[in-house]
């Protein structure tokens, strides 16, 4: 199936398990083939990834890492999320710097 065989995580030609004779890459995956830059982000989903999962802040700031190789990374895959990421390194800069970084009337211990 194109799930098993067409995923980009497992090499830059999907399951290399899946190839042999008139059955390629190329000819299976013909989605797969686009260049990374013309493909849309619903494309970094196959198999058991989701934006949901990979795209979780709760993992970091640039999400789930397990979800992401030289292809699939978190700008391409979670644009709509970019501008959080520069949320996290504006606070996480304001924290070494030693900034105050609570909001207004947020009364928790120092």
């Amino acid at each position: 199936t194109p799930e098993t065989c067409c995923d980009l995580r497992l090499g830059p030609t999907g399951n290399i398990a899946c190839w042999f004779g008139v059955f390629t890459f190329e000819a299976c995956c013909p989605l797969h083939t686009v260049a990374p830059a013309e493909r849309s982000a619903a494309s970094c989903w196959v198999g058991d990834f989701t934006a949901s999962q990979c795209c979780d802040l709760r993992y970091g700031a640039r999400g789930n890492s397990v979800c992401w190789n030289a292809e699939f990374t978190y700008e391409s895959c979670c644009a709509d999320r970019l501008p959080s990421i520069r949320m996290v390194e504006r606070i996480v800069d304001a924290l070494r710097s030693g900034v105050d970084t609570r909001f207004p009337g947020d009364v928790s211990k120092e």
